[in-house]
Order: C-alpha cells, then sequence, then structure tokens
C-alpha cells in the first residue's frame, strides 16, 4: 500500500507552487480581471512544460500520469491561477490521442505557447452553442458532434468574453460554424472525446480542492486572529465545528481523487463511477466550504476588499461550469449499478497503491473460511453489528485461530499481525456481518490491560478474553457528564489492599455480555479533576455490580450500570493510581485510530438498488428515474469517501505516520455519512422500508435507527470536530459558545 508521492512528484509539485506563488499573487490575479487570463503566467507555464504534461513524448510531450497534471491543477487551484491549465492540458492530450496531421499541428501550436485550446464539455446536439471554459482566450475548441470530433477554430469575430462569476476566460461558441474542420470519426473518435471529459472532470476537481484549501487556511487564520467577547473567536464551536466538516469534506476530494486515479489505472470493472464521483464530491465539498469560510469573515467576507471573495468566486464558478452536477451524481449510479458505458482516461503510472497486500488477503480468506464453515442459518440473527450480535462460539471459533485479537502478541493469543492484515480481517467481518463492536470495544481495553495491567491480572483476566469465551465493556460516562468523562463522581476508596468502589455509570453498552468492565473511577476528588482519577478492570460477576438494561431506538441494548460497595484487589487496578488521564489517553487513541462507519451502509444501499431495479412507478422501473439515480450515486460518494479515508489512515499506520487528528476525521464523517444517506436511502425506498424486519428492506430502517447511535459512541461527533478544528486547521481550543 503507498500513497506518498515520489521525490519526482514533490519536486513537480513544489516547482509549480513557487511559480503560482510568485506569479499568481493577489495583485496579479486582480490585474487579470475580468478576462482570468494573465498572457505573461500562461507563457511561463509553458517554457515549463505544464500543457504538455500528458502528451506522449513521442508528440513531444513529458507522458507523465494522470497523478503529475492532478498535482499541479491543485496547485493551480491554491494560488487561483488566472490560465487555462485545466482546458489546455485536457485539450493537448485530446489531440495527441488523436495523432492526425491536423490534430499534431495545433499540439505543437499549443506546445510552444503560440496557441491555445479548448474542449467543449457537452456534445453538439446537447447545445450547438455553449459556454466554454477557457474560451475567451482560446484559438481553437474542439467537438464531438455524433461521432465526429471537429475543431473550430476562431475567426475575425473570435467569441469574447463577459464578466463572469469567476472572472474566468469562459465565452460562448456556436459549434455548428461552417468552417469546422474535421479530426477524426467513429466510434473510437466519440471514446476520445469521451475519455478527455472524464480526464476534465479529474482535474477539475483537484483544482477545487486546492481553491478550498486555500479558503480553509484564511479562514483558520482570521480565526486565530480575531477577537469577539474577549477571546478568539476560533474558540467558539459555531464557527470551529462547520470549518471541521469542511476540511473533512475537502480532504475527502483528494483521498477519493487518489482513489479513482488508482482504480483507472489498475482498469477495475467499477472504474468507469469514479470520476463522475470524485466530480460531483468535490463540487458537493466547494459548495459547502466556500460559502462557510465567506461567512466566517463576516461582512469582510463579501466585500471585495478580502481576497477569500476570489477563491469564493472561482471556486462556486467551477462548481457550475459542466453544468447540473446532480447529473454527474446520477452517472454514478448508472455507471455502477445500470448498464451505462463510458470510455475513460489512461492513468498512467501513478505509484498510488491502495491494495493492502498478498499476506493480508491471506489472513482474510482464512478468516473468510472460518465464516463460511460456521455460518449457517442458526447464526443469522447475529448477523448485525451490534453487541446482540456476539455469539460466543463464533468468536470461540476466530480466537482459535488467533483472529479475535490477530494483531496482538502470540503469547496473548494474537498473531503479531500487521496493520494490513488487521485491515483485511476487519473488511471479513463486515462483509459477513459479524459484528466488530464487542471484539473491537474488548481489543482496546485488551490493550490497555497488557500496556497498564499488573501480571496478575493479565493472567487472571486475559485468558478468557483471548479464547473469545467473555469480551470487556468500556465504564466511562456517567449521569449528567456526558463526554466530559473527568467528571466522573463513581468513588474508589483504598482500604487496606483492597478498594472499595461506589457510583453509578451510564451507556455501559455491553455489559450486558460482557465478563469484565472497565471502570474510570474517582480516587481524589481534592485534586484537579483531570488528575484524581483511576482506572480498574472490575468482573461483572463481583458482588456489588449491577445492570440495568436501557433500550434503545436502535433496537440493540445499552446498559447502566451501578457498584455497591464493590471490593477489589489493588491487583485490579489498571496504571498509576490517579494517573487515569494517561491510561484513558492510551485507549482512546487505540479507539479513535480511524476505523468507518459507513461499511453499514453497503448492504442497506444493496437493497435498495435491487427494490429499485425489480419495482414499478408509472410504467418504469424506480431505477429508471434519474432523482432516484441521483441520490443513489451520492450515497455511494459518501461510502466510497469514507472507505478512502479509512485506507488513508490505514496507510498512515503501515508507515507509521501520527497525523493525530486523521482517526477523528474518519470517524466523524463516516458515522455522519452513514446517517445522512441512511435516511436518504429510507426515502428512497419509501413506504416499503417502513417495515422492521432482519432481512431485505429491513436492512434501511433499521440502519437509519443504528447510525443516530453511531454518532455518539466512539466519542461524539462533536468531541471529533473539536480535534479536527485544533489539530488539522490550528484553530485554538473551542468553547461552546
Amino acid at each position: 500500500m503507498n500513497l506518498e508521492r515520489t521525490e519526482e512528484q514533490n519536486l513537480l509539485t513544489d516547482t509549480f507552487s513557487r511559480l503560482f506563488r510568485s506569479e499568481s499573487t493577489s495583485e496579479r490575479i486582480r490585474a487579470a480581471e475580468p478576462s482570468g487570463y494573465d498572457k505573461n503566467l500562461w507563457q511561463q507555464l509553458v517554457e515549463m512544460g505544464a500543457p504538455g504534461i500528458r502528451v506522449a513524448e513521442a508528440h513531444g510531450g513529458s507522458g507523465m500520469s494522470l497523478r503529475e497534471i492532478a498535482l499541479i491543477c491543485e496547485q493551480a487551484g491554491h494560488y487561483a491561477a488566472p490560465a487555462p491549465v485545466v482546458e489546455c492540458s485536457v485539450a493537448a492530450k485530446l489531440l495527441s490521442d488523436i495523432g492526425c496531421e491536423l490534430a499534431l499541428e495545433w499540439l505543437n501550436g499549443i506546445l510552444d505557447g503560440s496557441v491555445i485550446v479548448s474542449i467543449a464539455l457537452q456534445p453538439v446536439a446537447y447545445a450547438a452553442k455553449q459556454v466554454i471554459s477557457g474560451g475567451a482566450v482560446a484559438d481553437a475548441v474542439i467537438a464531438l458532434d455524433g461521432t465526429s470530433l471537429v475543431l473550430i477554430a476562431a475567426d475575425a469575430d473570435k467569441p469574447v468574453g463577459a464578466e463572469n462569476l469567476g472572472s474566468q476566460p469562459i465565452a460562448t461558441w456556436d459549434l455548428r460554424a461552417d468552417d469546422r474542420l474535421l479530426l477524426a470519426e467513429g466510434q473510437a473518435a466519440a471514446n476520445a472525446w469521451t475519455a478527455a471529459r472524464e480526464e476534465w472532470k479529474l482535474l477539475a476537481a483537484a483544482q477545487m480542492s486546492g481553491i478550498c484549501n486555500r479558503a480553509l487556511a484564511y479562514a483558520s487564520e482570521y480565526c486565530c486572529d480575531r477577537e469577539a467577547f474577549g477571546v478568539k473567536i476560533g474558540t467558539f464551536q459555531g464557527l470551529s465545528h462547520p470549518l471541521a466538516e469542511c476540511a473533512s469534506a475537502v480532504e475527502g476530494i483528494n483521498v477519493l481523487l487518489q482513489y479513482t486515479l488508482w482504480k483507472l489505472e489498475r482498469k477495475h470493472d467499477d472504474a468507469a463511477a469514479f470520476p463522475a464521483m470524485v466530480y460531483w464530491w468535490a463540487t458537493e465539498a466547494t459548495s459547502k466550504t466556500i460559502p462557510w469560510c465567506i461567512q466566517v469573515f463576516g461582512g469582510l467576507g463579501v466585500s471585495s476588499e478580502h481576497d477569500i471573495q476570489l477563491f469564493a468566486r472561482r471556486g462556486m464558478a467551477l462548481t457550475s461550469i459542466l453544468g447540473d452536477r446532480q447529473e454527474q451524481a446520477a452517472a454514478i449510479a448508472g455507471r455502477y449499478w445500470g448498464e451505462e458505458q463510458c470510455a475513460l482516461p489512461e492513468a498512467g503510472e501513478t505509484t498510488i497503491d491502495f491494495e493492502l497486500g498478498a499476506a493480508a488477503q491471506a489472513r482474510g480468506q482464512q478468516a473468510q473460511e472460518v465464516f463460511d464453515k460456521l455460518l449457517t442459518e442458526k447464526y443469522d440473527d447475529y448477523r448485525k453489528h451490534s453487541w446482540d450480535g456476539f455469539h460466543p462460539d463464533l468468536y470461540r471459533a476466530l480466537a482459535k485461530e488467533k483472529l479475535l485479537f490477530p494483531q496482538w502478541p502470540e503469547e496473548y493469543g494474537g498473531l503479531n499481525a500487521s496493520v494490513e492484515e488487521v485491515a483485511a480481517i476487519d473488511d471479513a467481518f463486515f462483509r459477513n456481518r459479524v459484528t466488530t463492536y464487542p471484539q473491537g470495544g474488548t481489543r482496546v481495553c485488551g490493550e490497555v490491560v497488557l500496556k497498564f495491567g499488573s501480571d496478575k491480572i493479565k493472567k487472571d483476566a486475559l485468558p478468557g478474553i483471548i479464547s473469545g469465551e467473555g469480551v470487556i465493556a468500556i465504564g466511562l460516562t456517567e449521569p449528567g457528564g456526558g463526554s466530559d468523562v473527568f467528571a466522573a463522581k463513581t468513588r474508589a476508596v483504598k482500604k487496606g489492599d483492597k478498594w472499595i468502589i461506589n457510583g453509578q455509570k451510564m451507556y455501559t453498552t455491553g455489559a450486558h455480555r460482557a465478563k469484565y468492565v472497565l471502570l474510570l473511577t474517582n480516587t481524589d476528588p481534592d485534586l484537579p479533576k483531570h488528575v484524581g482519577k483511576t482506572m480498574f478492570l472490575v468482573p461483572m460477576d463481583t458482588p456489588g455490580v449491577e445492570v440495568r438494561p436501557v433500550e434503545t431506538i436502535s433496537g440493540d441494548v445499552t446498559n447502566m450500570t451501578f457498584y455497591t460497595d464493590v471490593e477489589l484487589s489493588d491487583e485490579y487496578r489498571i496504571g498509576a493510581v490517579n494517573d487515569a488521564a494517561r491510561t484513558l489517553g492510551y485507549m482512546l487513541a487505540v479507539e479513535q485510530g480511524g476505523g468507518s462507519m459507513a461499511q453499514e451502509l453497503e448492504g442497506a444501499m444493496q437493497q435498495t438498488v435491487t427494490w429499485a431495479k425489480s419495482t414499478e412507478r408509472n410504467g418504469q422501473t424506480v431505477f429508471d428515474s434519474p432523482l432516484v439515480q441521483a441520490r443513489l450515486g451520492a450515497a455511494l460518494a459518501h461510502f466510497y469517501v469514507s472507505e478512502a479515508l479509512k485506507l488513508r489512515a490505514t496507510h498512515d499506520d503501515i508507515k507509521g505516520i501520527k497525523s493525530g487528528h486523521y482517526g477523528s476525521i474518519c470517524k466523524a464523517f463516516s458515522s455522519e455519512a452513514w446517517k445522512k444517506c441512511s435516511a436518504d436511502l429510507l426515502n428512497i425506498v419509501g413506504p416499503d422500508a417502513l417495515y422492521s424486519s432482519k432481512r431485505g428492506l429491513g436492512e434501511i430502517e433499521a440502519g437509519w435507527r443504528a447510525s443516530l447511535a453511531s454518532t455518539i459512541y466512539a466519542g461524539t461527533t462533536q468531541v471529533h470536530l473539536s480535534k479536527i478544528a485544533e489539530q488539522a486547521l490550528g484553530l485554538p481550543r473551542s468553547r461552546n459558545r
């Protein structure tokens, strides 16, 4: 698995970044308005070979991959470069692919800087007259008319630009001009144009990513400087949390783009859906990020004085230049689940690799074989992702193969498995709808015990856990405490070599199934609340421990737990006395390491698609409705952004990269995506999805109910957004104002 750039890619990025930083200043951008074209900057880009990055070496270009040109386009967006980088690059690659004498003649003009060529993004049949991106400075436009690829050269009445939202060099061209030149015809010509348009989508997405990141940088800087009510405005969660959501969405553009390039390079069967997906997601993230960054500035944000408006206008213009972006959402579903075909660009050698590797695949297959053998009909009721999906027989079988906690040392029932192997095993759990909730919670607690527990507790408690006989619940939250776990009032008082525990915990999920609870207690109320706390591993059969179930909207059970004069040996203490902050910090780092909740969405999406294809409304299947396809495509995009974010977190774990906030991005984004998309699927199916069932359409309504809790467990979305705001955007520690 590899998502890192090569040394050459870093050098390329740095080189163009320096150019844009020097030559695409706000003064130069403003001076180029309203045309949005800086001739001197363009000539420098030509001299550096930017338009020919994707052109075959035999035709005078660099023959680089889509990743290299995407990196350049991202930098062009980051500096709002007034130059037709995307348009001319795509046109040059298309001319190189056509390769006829006429095409190469115009290509040579692009490469030597004597002409600019753009591409019509819609077929002539769609619109004979259409707005051309870069059309105000283009000497020619390439268009598709039926299966004929034509070139329209500008004449004396060359189309001129006009004032527009993004101050970009757009102009309306008549694509049925009498003096059109034929470049190629037939299906191959149509496919070449289609592939070029798909490439444009990817590069436009990269450009939007750069624009949004620059807007976020401006907004974050302002939040750190501006004061209101005596504090920095970045401390207000009403500002910082939406910015954190935007940062997560923009990171989604970056990682989904990489995922798409990998799909294209490997020629995956479902690759056709992904250029539309990454473009749609970029428009979605941009449409959310730009207005919020403007709002952060208040009145200054809508004035022409600040540079934020330069990026805001350009970003929003990019979301509309292709037309209604929801058409791209519909295309996602049509290509992924339907019969829609699409020619695709060659990605080249991107160096991107999302594969977990042969060893990981073998571990995943090993887990699959266990599931194939054991998951008979009698276990169907346990195939759900909740604590009530726990079945000791399944866990014992997995433990026997050392697949329950594969990352643990061999002496503690593990395999010393790599990050990749663990990820493959986890995927097998989800594919087979075998719950990871008790396994995941127990793993987190078990690792805390391994690191901080006494030799006796490891000897007494861990064997029953390692064998799959028992699981561990987490006892942190108390009534009125919420996410402020250090407000714990449950008391543990030392008496001789024993501790006496009294108190209550709320939402001790899994306590009704658990053999132990990892309990946070207050051992010194006189100390600051972050200091006087101690952790214990409490056997659930200890006298004085009481569990009362709390039914939830998801149909699962959480619990209130009560501790009345619970007597516990000091050997069951986890970590030093009054040092729970260190123990808990380690536990939360393990728990919030980057898992995705959106895997829960996959089954419900497939159930919706199956229903939509087999159900008729008004003389056609529900799936044939463009509106339905658009909503299904949006759900699929949320799912794959979540998956790509998860894989990015896995990659960072493999490489030992400690981002600090990436796990929070994964958890917050994926759980909110699950909640949002589950509601959309419920609405698509309508009344037929309202019946509760353990199978079929029942997955939809059950998934929506379960999704609500996902935004709370393992830290509420708001807790994670605070972490993202502070660590990803550099905002001050947030306060609720």
